[in-house]
């Protein structure tokens, strides 16, 4: 009988903990606001981040048709570093479309998305001119989003020339 009680309440607090630390996972579409103001993680990169007048001109070569939709994990520690980088360096080009769309641990949300595009890492950023996919930033850039997105673009359209 005591040991029945014993399993009972343990199962009982692993379960009350199983949902606690669920409780900071954020799946499907997040806004840029919400992420910055509900995950604390993301807010102190996010305030770190910015921009040398090298990268503002970079920036403002992008064409207009560019749209980059970010797969990421609030409980991934590579996304609380590398989607903060992100946002700080386009929120002086707001033409830039993005969709912050948020993962489980399993790198899936509810409308397959994830599974649409592929992703296996967190974070996972498509790069889009006119739909078409350009590139990927996987997990963290190369030399920085600005420069990677830039190099993706400038080879995108040698391509198409």
């Amino acid at each position: 009988m005591l040991r029945n009680a014993i399993v009972i309440i343990c199962l009982a607090v692993l379960t009350a903990c199983a949902s606690t630390s669920g409780s900071d996972i954020h799946i499907g579409d997040i806004s840029k606001r919400t992420l910055i103001a509900d995950y604390p993680k993301f807010s102190a990169t996010y305030v770190d981040k910015r921009l040398t007048d090298k990268q503002t001109v970079q920036l403002f070569s992008w064409p207009e048709g560019l749209r980059i939709d970010v797969f990421f994990g609030t409980w991934c520690h590579d996304s609380q570093r590398e989607v903060p980088k992100f946002l700080k360096a386009i929120e002086k080009r707001p033409i830039v479309a993005y969709q912050l769309i948020g993962l489980d641990y399993n790198k899936t949300e509810p409308t397959g998305r994830a599974a649409a595009a592929n992703v296996k890492f967190t974070p996972t950023f498509v790069v889009y001119v006119n739909n078409e996919e350009i590139g990927r930033i996987v997990e963290r850039t190369n030399k920085g989003f600005i420069e990677d997105i830039t190099a993706m673009v400038k080879q995108h359209e040698k391509e198409n020339s």
